[in-house]
């Protein structure tokens, strides 16, 4: 169990490319293999299956989503499966259909886990997944672009995640360790009797306890963790996010495991929420 403040948690659930999130969205790119098209770039499955990719090898690409209103953004995550480790890829801005556009950030990506993700190359994960933080800024379009990556060589972008994260000021106790793991396997019965089973995965598990020390606190609580996760939608969770930065990982709400509730002692509410690891790794 620790207590900590924005210095170490960083949180988002927020994701402008998911159109579950904001059906009024447009996503474009600049061309797509049948089956891989745009929307499969933010689904919320984990899965190299499930992704956006051109349709020709070694050219540069993008995806872009267009909004009906200027939105904030101020995280971007690209997720394990995708191959863009040691690539670069380049974020702009839009407010007049790219006409104008402005860079919020270009960078090539480590090839290795580690780093933070207010760092100038971001934070690789453990697993592969990459994260990195920016000032935040708003426009309504933005663009995910990438640079040819070789010959013979298309982006596989999946789980692409870009939303406006928060590092709560409030005080927060999280309680969560890398030995508290969640054992699961599906298992399947036969009319015979014989049983199989998966392979068995651990998911890491946890719970957030939040105490908001202000309006700002209190809004961002009730529209990312009751408004996004407690419908089902993921989220980016760096805890430790200067001291154990590769740590951070995508997690959901455990169904029925929250308490959004009024102590006699304080003057807003408090909410205590469980989580476990969205789509851990099998075997």
């Amino acid at each position: 169990m620790a207590i900590v403040s924005g210095e170490q948690l960083l949180l988002c659930a927020d994701n402008l490319f998911s159109d579950s999130q904001y059906p009024d969205l447009a996503l474009s790119t600049t061309t797509c293999a049948t089956g891989y098209e745009a929307y499969h770039v933010a689904t919320g499955r984990r899965h190299l299956l499930d992704r956006y990719q051109p349709d020709t090898a070694n050219v540069s690409a993008y995806v872009q989503v267009t909004c009906n209103v200027i939105r904030a953004a101020s995280l971007l995550a690209i997720d394990r499966e995708s191959n863009h480790l040691g690539k670069q890829f380049v974020l702009y801005g839009s407010n007049d259909g790219f006409t104008t556009t402005r860079t919020v950030f270009d960078i090539t990506i480590p090839s290795v886990p580690g780093g933070t993700p207010a760092g100038a190359l971001g934070c690789v994960t453990d697993e592969g997944a990459w994260i990195k933080t920016f000032t935040a800024d708003a426009f309504n379009a933005w663009r995910l672009w990438s640079a040819a990556m070789g010959a013979g060589v298309t982006q596989q972008i999946v789980g692409a995640h870009l939303g406006l994260a928060w590092a709560p000021s409030t005080v927060c106790t999280v309680e969560w360790q890398d030995e508290v793991l969640e054992m699961a396997a599906v298992e399947a019965r036969a009319p015979s009797g014989w049983v199989g089973r998966s392979a068995p995965s651990t998911g890491r598990v946890g719970s957030l306890i939040f105490k908001p020390r202000n309006e700002a606190d209190y809004a961002m609580i009730r529209w990312q963790m009751l408004g996004l996760m407690a419908h089902g939608f993921p989220a980016w969770l760096c805890f430790g996010k200067t001291d154990y930065p590769q740590r951070a990982m995508m997690v959901e709400m455990v169904p029925g495991a929250l308490d959004w509730s009024l102590r006699m002692d304080y003057p807003y509410r408090q909410l205590s929420l469980a989580f476990r690891e969205s789509q851990p790794v099998w075997g």
